[in-house]
């Protein structure tokens, strides 16, 4: 069932910004979301579970107040009334051990080989065990870009494509992914191990 507290707003964008370790059980990241009121707005309510906890969230730079209510919820108080059909765009930052509920949304496992995995499977409301969102299946968002920063021996993906190559930051890297599509946030993922990546060549030139 949709949360009705975040149904006054539209989400369009998400950046995910996510630090990982597929030894390590434990989430931290920053996310920003752009969002446009559905009705005038005083408070912005996300999903996010009690097991996580938000450092801050700031909106064009300052910090915004806000209370996590022990209800799975992120309440942050606008600095005013937003009105209908206007846009606006905060930034979370957390971190945590996500819990264990349903499918187990966020996972750490060895392999039977020893390699070291972690994984996200979200549907149908697991998403808020490891990031601040709204999960609401009929409120798509336009666009995400992920950022996934991990260990540089492992590869990261997420949804869509990678536009860039990833970023060797001394022991990490950081690879980023995006997704132009309309997509819920319960289908936002990230998988992080030793793959093989195989490279292919498909269509018929000049559609390669």
């Amino acid at each position: 069932v949709p949360n009705p507290n975040t149904l006054n707003y539209d989400i369009t964008y998400h950046k995910l910004e996510l630090s990982v370790d597929p030894d390590v059980y434990f989430v931290s990241g920053k996310i920003t979301t752009t969002y446009t009121a559905l009705a005038n707005m005083n408070t912005l309510y996300f999903d996010l579970a009690n097991e996580l906890t938000v450092a801050s969230v700031t909106q064009n730079g300052v910090n915004l107040t806000y209370t996590q209510n022990g209800s799975n919820e992120l309440v942050i108080t606008l600095p005013a009334t937003q009105t209908t059909g206007t846009a606006a765009t905060v930034e979370i930052t957390y971190s945590g051990a996500p819990p264990f509920n349903g499918f187990n949304a966020f996972t750490t496992e060895v392999r039977n080989n020893g390699s070291k995995t972690l994984f996200t499977l979200s549907e149908p409301f697991g998403a808020r065990d490891w990031w601040p969102c709204k999960q609401d299946l009929n409120d798509k968002i336009n666009s995400i870009d992920v950022y996934i920063t991990a260990p540089f021996q492992y590869v990261a993906v997420s949804n869509g494509v990678e536009p860039e190559a990833p970023v060797i930051n001394g022991s990490n890297k950081t690879t980023h992914f995006h997704h132009g599509y309309p997509i819920p946030a319960y289908l936002i993922c990230m998988a992080v191990t030793d793959y093989t990546v195989y490279n292919q060549t498909a269509g018929t030139a000049p559609n390669t």
